[in-house]
């Protein structure tokens, strides 16, 4: 990521709410992925740095409900979700970033179960 594009957004201060939300970000192409990019950071996303078609953005939940038109909520499981599921919805983006997207999702928590011969790594469905 080129300096000075990481942005560190302010809490918004509301019973908690301020609290960090981390999605990540999956671009139709690695050509557009800069330009994507600096789009979150212009709204006040913390963007982290590409692997591919994917970047993670971080910002208080107040954030993604003015980007998205939708708050994210803490799910059962400690992660993120939304009224609608692990995705934030696309439709209140400006239709050209809608058009370089293909999702803007919360990662489920990653728990340890104990199967009787030892630890295993298992994902949460939710």
């Amino acid at each position: 990521m080129a300096p000075g594009r990481e942005t560190e957004p302010a809490s918004d201060g509301q019973d908690g709410q301020g609290e960090s939300v981390v999605a990540i970000v999956l671009a139709r192409s690695t050509d557009t992925v800069q330009t994507v990019e600096e789009r979150f950071a212009e709204a006040g996303f913390t963007v982290g740095p590409a692997s591919g078609p994917t970047f993670s953005i971080q910002a208080p939940a107040a954030t993604f409900e003015s980007a998205f038109g939708e708050r994210p909520v803490h799910a059962d499981d400690g992660g993120w979700t939304t009224g609608q599921g692990d995705e934030m919805p696309l439709t209140a983006l400006a239709d050209d970033l809608q058009h370089e997207l293909v999702a803007v999702a919360f990662e489920r928590p990653v728990e340890l179960h104990d199967e009787g011969d030892g630890m295993s790594l298992h994902q949460e469905d939710g």
